[in-house]
């Protein structure tokens, strides 16, 4: 799903989940609502703290919820400031290079990869760097990556061999279907930890998939023959 599409799309399910549960006399459903701490009671339950926005910035009301059980589901969210502060090696922060940073939630929108088309194009216009580098092992760096790779014109930044470099501390994984896939591929990292106790699935939430998959396996040699 393009990402311009993702708002609406999140906002018309938050009304279909709204009009589902609100009939149902023990069920409440809590919109603009935002969790900020969870706590531990001393009889196991749970003190969830809850702030209603009007919106979506300014606190209208505030209480706390308890309850039995909780799912935790709360997806991931860039934080700039932390990021920019945050070292990447001893002496060495993101925040030193302010103005070239860019983050990828940004970076992956349409007008990101103007910005970034632009920024490079002027680059090399200046006889200047237009190599790239992305900090990361997840879904998002080589997302990123094939974006940089498929969205910008070539004929205005001709990426060659070298110009674009991804670094990483985690491993990087593939997702698979079964082992078996996996072990077709010629794809051995893992061990039966690394399987979904459920369906048996490789590196089932942590692994690369769709483009970000294809792309690593590009970068290292392997012909997909399976999923």
């Amino acid at each position: 799903m393009p990402l311009q599409w993702i708002g609406d799309y999140m906002a018309e399910l938050g009304n279909d989940l709204q009009r589902y549960i609100e009939p149902h006399a023990r069920s409440r459903f809590f919109p603009r609502t935002t969790a900020t701490d969870v706590r531990l009671m001393p009889d196991g339950r749970l003190n969830v703290h809850v702030q209603v926005r009007a919106d979506g910035s300014a606190v209208i009301d505030d209480g706390y919820i308890v309850t039995e059980k909780l799912v935790l589901s709360v997806g991931g969210k860039q934080n700039h400031e932390r990021t920019l502060t945050s070292p990447i090696l001893p002496g060495l922060m993101a925040g030193q290079y302010a103005e070239k940073v860019m983050f990828t939630d940004f970076a992956q929108q349409p007008q990101g990869v103007q910005a970034i088309e632009q920024r490079l194009h002027e680059s090399r216009a200046q006889r200047s760097s237009k190599k790239v580098v992305i900090i990361g092992s997840s879904h998002s760096a080589f997302s990123t990556a094939w974006t940089l790779l498929n969205k910008i014109n070539p004929s205005n930044v001709p990426f060659e061999e070298g110009d674009i470099t991804i670094l990483h501390r985690d491993k990087l994984k593939l997702f698979y279907m079964s082992k078996e896939a996996a072990w077709q591929d010629g794809y051995t990292d893992f061990n039966d930890d690394d399987l979904c106790p459920v369906t048996q699935r490789v590196y089932r939430l942590g692994g690369l998939r769709l483009e970000s998959r294809a792309l690593l396996m590009q970068i290292w040699g392997y012909v997909a023959r399976s999923n």
